[in-house]
Formats: structure tokens, sequence, C-alpha cells
């Protein structure tokens, strides 16, 4: 019978356990870090990095090679850099301090980056006083559509000059979804392309706007715009590249990424300050319709307390003989937001589904009028769905609409079909 003895010596416990993060005596790569995830008796199986995933690559080295070749990164000091761990050196006599001269004064340290524009946290502090506008011309035909801030409590908002050219009447939407009449223009200047309007609001949240703001060429800035205000609104980062001198008030241009932004949208710093307002409508890496807010402060100047708001596409009407008698003045029935009481949802026209392009689809957004006894008197569209087979059906759903009765009101209904 064969007896097998085991010599002292002929086995010797691996240095290394499953789990351990080694690295490469010498390395101060983590990179090169790895982790063990076996152990043999004449080897290791390793892989590549601290959190390896159940299909990573395994590689099986023999133990010679990995305990001559790495080291176990707990095993390294503290505070230390990834590298071999030294012996303690032989302490040295200190030697004696030569005379110094004075020493140059330290260099400061560079001040640290700024973190990116956070634009939700900006745009969500200026959103509550963004309103929509929806201009009409005499014949109650819409003319433009455009974003405006309410900057006073007393209704005054800030939009494009051209927004209000030929308008003869409007509403806005507040963020609260309400709609308010708009009872004229302010004032209104060409050369900056921004008017001031006055709405019949009141306790609507205003946010004032600086006349003189602090803008750099290289700072930061949102571009919030409410186009999309079903989902909540956008907004989007961009640079200011550079400021040009204008006599109608700085104009800005804005660099950055996929830029977009709707006219009278405002531009704002990462104060939360309004620095500027988009003119035009734009899209791209570069935004050139964008005006200083200190233009405002020009507009305001031309605003009297006393001053009565009027409509650039109604005449102003000339001197006429004294009357006789003086008439009473009829009243004006007020006009507010529509309490509504039916509001049947349109149904999808049959013949948008075999459309030649297929099964059509859209939002579009109208206003409806209602009279004192709650029935709708006249439906309008403010913007189209792209689909006249479309925005037929909503008009004529909307026409059986009802409100409560008593007085005249309106609103503005957004609608949206999907192809089925």
């Amino acid at each position: 019978m064969l007896t097998f003895f085991a010599v002292a010596g002929c086995y010797r416990k691996p240095g290394f356990e499953t789990g351990d993060h080694l690295i490469p005596l010498g390395s101060s790569d983590p990179a090169q870090i790895v982790t063990v995830v076996g152990v043999e008796k004449d080897g290791y199986r390793i892989v590549a990095g601290v959190n390896p995933a159940p299909r990573d690559p395994v590689e099986t080295r023999t133990r010679a090679e990995i305990e001559s070749y790495y080291v176990r990164v707990a095993d390294l000091p503290v505070g230390g850099s990834w590298s071999t761990p030294t012996p303690t050196p032989t302490p040295t006599p200190t030697p004696t301090p030569k005379p110094t001269s004075t020493a140059a004064p330290a260099t400061p340290s560079p001040s640290p980056t700024p973190s990116p524009i956070d634009v939700k946290k900006v745009a969500a502090s200026v959103r509550p006083a963004l309103v929509r506008l929806t201009l009409f011309d005499a014949k109650d035909k819409p003319t433009r559509s455009a974003i405006g801030l309410l900057i006073s409590a007393d209704g005054r908002v800030v939009t494009t000059a051209r927004t209000v050219e030929g308008a003869a009447k409007g509403v806005i939407e507040l963020s609260s979804g309400a709609i308010k009449n708009v009872t004229g223009v302010l004032a209104s200047s060409p050369g900056s392309d921004l008017a001031i309007v006055k709405a019949d609001v009141t306790g609507a949240p205003f946010l004032p706007v600086n006349t003189t703001p602090t803008i750099q060429v290289g700072e930061e800035v949102a571009i919030v715009d409410t186009a999309d205000a079903a989902n909540g609104g956008t907004a989007v980062p961009g640079t200011v590249a550079a400021i040009h001198s204008d006599p109608a008030g700085d104009a800005l241009q804005v660099n950055g990424g996929d830029l977009h932004a709707t006219a009278g949208a405002p531009v704002v710093s990462r104060r939360s300050e309004i620095v500027g307002f988009i003119t035009a409508d734009e899209k791209g890496s570069t935004l050139n319709s964008v005006r200083s807010a200190a233009a405002v402060a020009a507009l305001l100047t031309q605003v009297q307390p006393s001053a009565t708001p009027s409509w650039p596409g109604i005449a102003s009407p000339g001197p006429s003989p004294s009357p006789s008698g003086t008439p009473k003045p009829r009243p004006t029935p007020a006009t507010g937001d529509a309490a509504l009481v039916y509001t049947p949802y349109p149904r999808y026209p049959a013949a948008a589904r075999f459309s030649y392009f297929g099964p059509q689809s859209g939002t579009g957004r109208y206003l409806v009028k209602f009279g004192a006894d709650g029935a709708a008197t006249s439906v309008q569209i403010v913007k189209s769905t792209g689909s006249d087979l479309l925005d037929q059906a909503a008009v004529d759903a909307l026409r059986s609409w009802r409100a409560q009765r008593g007085r005249p009101s309106q609103r503005i209904v957004p609608i949206t079909f999907r192809r089925p």
C-alpha cells in the first residue's frame, strides 16, 4: 500500500483572496485596477475594473505572476498615491537653516469654474409671470400670437412691437390658464421692437424688469419659452457671445447648441434676472434677435401715470360737433374667463383617417366666445392644427359648448387630435 505524505513548504497559502482589488506595483493609474473573482491552487481568476459584471471577460493568471506584479489596494498607505509601498525612511539630521530672503507673495489660486446654469431652476422663477398673447384685427381675425412678461401688478405686459402691429383687440392667457382681455397698447418702439400693453389683470404673479441689467460676454443665460406650455414649457441654455451698442437699446447675440425661441420670450441670467427679450422667432445655434432689457426703460418713460391704452388697428376718432344733449353712455358688458358647464370633446373625423398622406394629427388652439345666455356665439382659430379637416371638427364641437349664464365670457381651448 502506497502512502502519501504532505511535505511542509509544498503548498503555500495564496496571497490574495476573492474580492481583493489589485493594482500593478508602481502604477498610479486607477484604470489598471483588477478584481480577484476566483482563487485556484496555482493561480487567480481576475477581471478588469473594481465593479465587475457577470458577463465581463475573466482572465486566469499564475500565482507567481500575480503576486510578483500586483499589490492589494487596501495595503497602500492611507492618503497615498497608487504606488508601491515603501519602507519607512531612516531619519536624517535636520540641516541648519540658511538665511532666507523675503518670500515672494503667493500666487492666488484661480477662482473655481462656475457650474452650468440650472435652466429648470431659472425657468421656475420666471414662468409664473409669463403670458401668451393672442391679437386680433378689427374683424376679429387673429393676427399674431407671442409671449409676454407681466411686469407690474396693474397688468403691464412686455412683448414685441411687431406683435401689436395692426391689432384692434386681444387676450392673454395667464400661467394659471385664465383668459383676460388686453385693453390696448401703452407704448411701442419699432427701433427696439418692444412694446408694453395693458391687460385687465389684478393679483396675478408679475416680475419687475431691471432696466439696468448686469450682463457680460461669456455669461450663461436661459431662454424661457411657453410655446410648449402643455408639457410644462421649455427652457434652453445659451451663452452671450456679443453685445452690440444701439441707440434703441443694446442688442445681444446668444450662442448655443440647439436654440429655439418664440418672440417675446425673456432671456434670464443665472441670478433669475431678466437681461433681454427675444424679438423674433428663431432657431439654430445663434440667436441675433435679442434686445437688452435696458430698452424697456425708454418705453416706461413714455407711459404716463394717466396714460390710456389704445389700439394701432383702430383709427382715433376726429373731433365731432357737440350734441345738443349729452347721451348716456352705453354700458360695455363685462367679458371674463368662461366657467364651462358642457364640453363635449370633438370626434376624430373619418375623412382625416383616410387621407392621401395617412391619418392626420395635430394640436390647435381656439377662442370660444359665449353670450350672456351661456351659448357659444363664435369660435376662432388661434392656432391651426395644420389640417382643415381637424380644425373643422374642433370648431363644430366647440360650437355646442356651454358656459354659465349671467354675462358674456370667453375661453381659449387647446385641442389635440391623435392618429387612431
